[in-house]
């Protein structure tokens, strides 16, 4: 949902990039990406236990991005991660938009 408002944005502000984080290596898994992406990049130097992958990604990409969309309903890791990014947006180092109920 997130990615395909980007795509749409990307019409009227062509400087906008959209990448797809791979959590996992792509000697690990295959990942497929749609072609309204500009790419998609691992960041890990060293790869993180798998059972973290996504834990790190996702924290990878608060810390990394300028604006964060968000589409957060439930308790568990997605809306602690929504609780993190608010703290960086407290320190006006990101801006959220949260899709969500909250």
């Amino acid at each position: 949902m997130a990615a395909k408002a980007i795509a749409v944005l990307k019409s009227d502000y062509p400087h906008i990039r959209l990448y797809m984080l791979l959590p996992y290596h792509t000697s690990v898994q295959t990942v497929f990406v749609p072609e309204f992406f500009d790419g998609a990049f691992y960041p890990f130097e060293t790869a993180p236990i798998p059972k973290y992958a996504i834990i790190k990604a996702n924290k990878f990409m608060i810390d990394y991005c300028d604006y964060l969309i968000a589409y957060v309903q439930y308790i568990g890791k997605a809306r602690d991660f929504l609780e993190y990014a608010r703290r960086r947006e407290l320190r006006q180092e990101l801006h959220i938009v949260n899709l969500g109920d909250e």
